[in-house]
């Protein structure tokens, strides 16, 4: 039998993407005959993908802008009856803004499910979204067997101003199986949405990582790192005040953001008023490659990152790789990362200046932090190698499994025999 897979992204092949499909891609081309990608907001020019990778646009065309996704969600006799379900479960939209929030997640998962049904669209053996928004229920919708990832930003409802996220319960009741990528992603969902615990289990990211270890500074400077977009979450105003606080105690630093967004000229602001014992680069989106590389050419001493809500950051991935250690808030899933032996926490409501003096003594710990333990912590728990291979040898036998070809029932890695609850209904 031939074996087809269809990834449901953001933006991934193009490179405005925060997909973490890059590497990922490979191995799923390496076991599918097929694969095609459903990106539904595409930005940037696409990026190589393997030879048997395909490209999908026609979701994205009819959801370029918000207005087009709010009209869809109210043109449709489906798309009533999400609405009504949402508001049953959901209550009514606080204010005008979640509203069309609401109708815009509509919108997609109508354009979603449109495309499912064209009889121009080739029947996929599996899916799997990369993100646990609302094109899963027009994926279920359609009878395609859907699986989905859940992260940070597309699961904690604290991320959504008033802690609103339209269509999760029906989001998350659609899929066939629920993979967060971090321990405390499957424990929310367990306390949020108990109803479907049974079909959510973790599947974690990886990275490939440094080809070596990163070595620290020998040269009295005190090299700092952090990658993150700059956006609200990430708190990009905190982190330039830390690294302000760094420099006014320490005589020589260099700090090296990898990231955009909407808070740039705010933090560019503040490096500008930075003493001169602070040189900063602000290196703006990159892909991961370019982080890896710095690793691989410079030294480094710290990553450092200031979130108030993660799930298990890739950045934090690509730093264990090079034995960096790392400071950063305990909230989310970073407990998961961040360990005694890899570097320390600091309170999620912790100022500056507090985080400053953590931060230096990351940088003099007597011993230092041994770097090659740190690398040995990520292969075992983050390398690509391992958490991509696995799982995509897993969604093929769940494809073999499906068409009736597999010798034995199929069983998750949860240990749940047979297909997925729910899977295959319309």
């Amino acid at each position: 039998m031939t074996t087809a897979l269809l990834i449901v992204t953001s933006s991934y092949p193009f490179d405005g993407s925060a997909d973490f499909l890059e590497d990922e891609i490979k191995w799923h081309a390496a076991e599918f005959d097929s694969v095609t990608l459903l990106p539904l907001v595409p930005s940037g020019w696409q990026l190589p993908v393997p030879a048997n990778v395909d490209v999908d646009l026609r979701v994205a065309a009819r959801l370029s802008t918000r207005t087009k996704r709010v009209a869809s969600a109210l043109r449709s006799r489906r798309s009533r009856s999400l609405f009504r379900e949402a508001l049953r479960s959901g209550g009514f939209p606080p204010n005008a803004g979640a509203l069309l929030r609401l109708l815009a997640a509509i919108g997609i998962a109508e354009q979603v499910h449109r495309w499912g049904l064209d009889e121009a669209t080739h029947r996929p053996d599996v899916v799997l979204n990369v993100w646990a928004g609302p094109a899963v229920i027009g994926m279920a919708r359609s009878g395609h067997p859907t699986i989905t990832r859940a992260h940070g930003g597309d699961l904690y409802a604290d991320r959504h101003p008033g802690g609103y996220m339209p269509l999760q319960r029906e989001i998350l009741a659609a899929a066939d199986a629920i993979h967060p990528v971090s321990e405390d992603g499957v424990a929310y969902i367990g306390r949020r949405y108990p109803d479907v615990a049974r079909r959510t289990s973790m599947r974690r990211l990886g990275v490939r990582g440094v080809s070596a270890v990163t070595p620290a500074s020998t040269d009295g400077r005190l090299r700092i790192v952090s990658c993150s977009s700059l956006v609200p979450v990430k708190r990009p105003g905190f982190l330039a005040s830390i690294v302000d606080e760094v420099g006014r105690r320490h005589a020589d630093v260099q700090w090296d953001h990898f990231g955009s967004g909407p808070l740039e000229p705010e933090v560019r602001r503040a490096v500008a008023a930075y003493s001169p014992t602070v040189r900063c680069t602000l290196h703006g989106q990159v892909p991961n490659r370019a982080v890896l590389d710095h690793y691989e050419r410079n030294p480094v001493d710290v990553f450092v990152n200031a979130s108030s809500s993660e799930g298990v950051p890739v950045s934090m991935m690509e730093a264990m790789s090079g034995g960096i250690p790392i400071l950063a808030p305990a909230v989310g899933g970073i407990h998961e990362v961040v360990r005694s032996d890899s570097g320390r926490m600091f309170a999620p409501d912790a100022e500056p200046h507090d985080v400053a003096s953590q931060l230096l003594a990351v940088h003099s710990q007597t011993p230092p932090f041994d770097r090659e333990a740190i690398r040995a912590s990520w292969e075992r728990q983050f390398s690509a190698v391992t958490n991509y291979g696995s799982f995509a040898t897993e969604l093929l036998e769940l494809a073999h499994a499906r068409a009736g070809q597999a010798t034995a029932p199929f069983e998750t890695h949860a240990g749940r025999p047979g297909q997925p609850e729910g899977m295959g209904a319309a």
